[in-house]
């Protein structure tokens, strides 16, 4: 897929700014509401939360690394790899109600002690986010390779990376309407 690289950007931008606003509105909930799970093996709120700061800090990490010290000019257009489409469209929010995507071991929080401070750890974390995604647009998102979190050797453009970032992040505040809505239903998965 080729799109226009400020438009891309623009778009993360967007939607990330879309998660900021979703995450402010969960600091007025109450700690049962945040704790609540819908079905044995389901996530609370603050777990989804905990799994999104176990990725974000690594792809913050990744990110500023590949931005610091970057001479590559960025393009006027970006070019989607066929694995970075791939991933991306498993992590779009609108791909959740299709197929879930096993997490990995190291990154499921379920049953871990998470406090409420944790959703605004998330929000600095987005914010940040939004730092990098301004900084981007002075790189190459295709020549810049960043480490995956399934393995430190298998890279993906930075570009490609950046999208299933955020997809990522959108997806799991879908899960977390969807247990609010559940508890608000007083229904079970």
């Amino acid at each position: 897929m080729k799109v226009s690289t400020a438009s891309l950007l623009d778009n993360l931008a967007q939607r990330t700014t879309s998660v900021i606003s979703d995450l402010s509105d969960l600091q007025s909930l109450p700690d049962d509401e945040l704790n609540w799970r819908p079905a044995t093996n389901a996530w609370t709120v603050l777990e989804c939360i905990d799994h999104l700061l176990i990725y974000g800090d690594f792809y913050e990490a990744e990110f500023m690394k590949r931005l610091s010290d970057n001479t590559s000019q960025p393009r006027q257009d970006h070019q989607t790899t066929w694995l970075g489409t791939k991933f991306a469209k498993s992590m779009s929010p609108s791909s959740r109600e299709k197929k879930k995507v096993k997490t990995l071991k190291s990154t499921n929080p379920i049953r871990k002690s998470i406090d409420r401070q944790s959703i605004q750890r998330l929000l600095d974390q987005q914010k940040n986010l939004l730092h990098i995604i301004d900084h981007t647009r002075s790189i190459d998102l295709q020549k810049t390779r960043v480490a995956t979190s399934l393995s430190r050797w298998l890279t993906l453009q930075y570009g490609d990376i950046l999208i299933v970032h955020v997809y990522h992040n959108q997806r799991h505040l879908v899960q977390i309407k969807e247990v609010l809505e559940l508890q608000v239903n007083g229904t079970t998965s």
